[in-house]
């Protein structure tokens, strides 16, 4: 059954001009990935929920290899595969190692079929299968220990995705998303910069919000931690989570999001899109969609109601 995927425009836009260009050495490795490997069973292959530390034990790696950078942020650089033959031909897989040793994930197979796999939640165990690689959370979120409440940069950061989702024009015509990216640039690289376990957070939901089981990793966490330095709620926050509930078919949980949405916010315009869309008595739905297209008639998002 397909997913519903709701983002406002805004993130796809985000996903096209802000990409993983470090990821092309990894990806030039994976594409080289050819011929096959005698004797190898499919017990020697890793699979979701196998635990990457107990594997090595199992089979000891005998190389490894430096493959450079594969994400922008200090945690995907200088990155080391740990391999079972000597050259990345074979459908074993090559565990991936972070500058400090740290087992996060690991590739295998053969060109075309080869995929990355992923411990995204630190647990130890894969739980994610994709074709690009990535850094995980937890691997920010353990090495971003400078949490400072009186650092106003991911609210600033919040504000100005907020106001272009309330703008009539909307995001992609508007020079403030320009603006809200600008303000990562610092924060790839300098670990000690305050709170830059939230600003990963935002980045990361925005990278994988058309995949909402990653998204939603993303953003429950940041509501946790958004809430627990700051004391409040921010309305975007919200809203990410309102989105990603529906993409992933919770329409009770999107439903009730968007009540404390608009709690907060009441005069929200995409808050009242969503409840409008969220709205399952047909007739109270189309009275409330055609109010709102009398009172927000130039808006963006309150042009997508027929």
């Amino acid at each position: 059954m397909g997913k519903i995927k709701h983002n406002l425009s805004v993130i796809v836009w985000i996903v096209t001009v802000v990409t993983f260009v470090y990821s092309q050495a990894i990806a030039k490795q994976k594409n080289t990935l050819q011929g096959d490997s005698a004797n190898v069973t499919q017990q020697d292959s890793l699979h979701i929920g196998d635990t990457l530390n107990i594997y090595m034990q199992k089979y000891l790696v005998k190389y490894e290899k430096p493959i450079g950078d594969i994400s922008y942020w200090q945690e995907g650089k200088n990155i080391t595969v740990a391999m079972y033959n000597n050259k990345l031909d074979s459908i074993l897989p090559s565990i991936l190692l972070t500058s400090d040793k740290i087992p996060f994930g690991a590739i295998q197979g053969i060109n075309p079929e080869s995929h990355f796999l992923f411990d995204t939640d630190g647990d130890g165990a894969l739980d994610y299968i994709c074709e690009k690689p990535l850094v995980p959370i937890w691997l920010v979120l353990n090495s971003s220990i400078n949490h400072d409440s009186q650092d106003t940069t991911p609210k600033k950061y919040l504000d100005l995705l907020y106001s272009t989702f309330q703008s009539d024009s909307g995001p992609a015509s508007t020079s403030k998303i320009k603006q809200a990216l600008g303000l990562l640039d610092d924060y790839y690289a300098d670990i000690s910069r305050p709170n830059r376990d939230i600003m990963y957070l935002l980045k990361y939901y925005i990278d994988y919000t058309n995949e909402p089981e990653q998204a939603l990793i993303a953003v429950n966490k940041l509501e946790e931690i958004y809430k627990e330095r700051y004391g409040s709620m921010h309305p975007a926050i919200l809203l990410f989570s309102v989105e990603t509930s529906i993409n992933i078919g919770d329409t009770k949980a999107a439903s009730d999001c968007c009540q404390r949405l608009l709690t907060v916010v009441p005069d929200f315009v995409p808050g009242k899109y969503y409840k409008w869309y969220l709205m399952v008595e047909s007739s109270k739905k189309s009275n409330f969609g055609h109010k709102l297209k009398n009172q927000y008639p130039d808006h963006w998002l309150i042009a997508k109601i027929k």
